[in-house]
């Protein structure tokens, strides 16, 4: 189903769509616009926004994959013609959408360009697999903008992030596989098949305990070591307290597959 949030009647304009839908436990959120490249309208940012935020209330949702739409690019980012028609007729801005704070993990499939915006749509996912040609790029000291710091240099080793910020420069599929933006390079035709087969190896896990291990790592990531620890801990005691670790232990012992409440 697509997902369409317009705020307010600012929106009416809007190019292209967003789509969630759910297989399973796996969803894929699509960003449809391939007529312009997968460009982001400013409709469609909000449309991301109620995807994920769809994704996250959805209780049978595991693992989402984030896409672009056909087989040309993952998505060039803010759709720039509507940002100069805006400018140029004066109309105001639209507000910028609330994105809500997704606990379980998300997966990027990227081909083709993830530039701006779409690069940071990337940045958004815990895991991202590229095909041979995607290209990655933050061209905003281009136009006169300084660049999205925060997103990139948590995600990037310091040296790489810095020299996308500062150059401007595309960063092919294999440099962004030695700079650790993605986790592999397949070809573009095993893309989707690839991030799909990820998403069920994570699917297949506990739930709450997927959610838990992923606010642990990003929290105790940038603490001193000593709150990490105690953040850790304090955090694990969902898990430790669940009906689902009292399930894993029996599924174990009895050698068959769990039956996930995620609770």
């Amino acid at each position: 189903m697509a997902v369409r949030t317009l705020s307010d009647g600012e929106l009416e304009e809007a190019v292209g769509k967003v789509d969630y839908i759910r297989n399973g436990h796996i969803a894929t959120v699509t960003i449809d616009n391939p007529a312009s490249r997968n460009a982001l309208s400013d409709g469609m940012l909000h449309e991301l926004a109620a995807a994920y935020q769809n994704f996250q209330d959805d209780p049978e949702a595991r693992v989402a994959i984030v896409r672009g739409a056909g087989d040309r690019d993952f998505s060039v980012g803010r759709d720039m013609k509507e940002r100069a028609r805006r400018f140029g007729t004066g109309e105001p801005l639209p507000s910028h959408p609330r994105y809500p704070d997704v606990t379980k993990p998300m997966i990027a499939a990227v081909q083709g360009y993830a530039l701006g915006l779409g690069f940071l749509e990337s940045l958004r996912c815990d895991v991202r697999i590229a095909s041979e040609t995607a290209k990655f790029g933050l061209t905003e000291v281009k136009v006169g903008m300084a660049g999205p710091v925060e997103p990139v240099i948590r995600v990037l080793p310091f040296g790489p992030a810095l020299y996308m910020l500062i150059s401007g420069a595309h960063v092919g599929a294999e440099q962004a596989l030695r700079f650790g933006l993605v986790m592999e390079v397949v070809p573009q035709a095993d893309l989707f098949d690839k991030a799909q087969e990820i998403a069920e190896v994570v699917a297949e896990n506990a739930p709450l305990a997927v959610q838990v291990t992923k606010q642990n790592a990003y929290t105790a990531r940038f603490l001193p070591p000593e709150l990490a620890s105690r953040f850790v801990r304090e955090n694990g005691a969902k898990v430790s307290d669940s009906d689902d670790i009292r399930e894993g232990a029996r599924a174990f012992a009895e050698k068959r597959k769990p039956i996930w409440k995620g609770s």
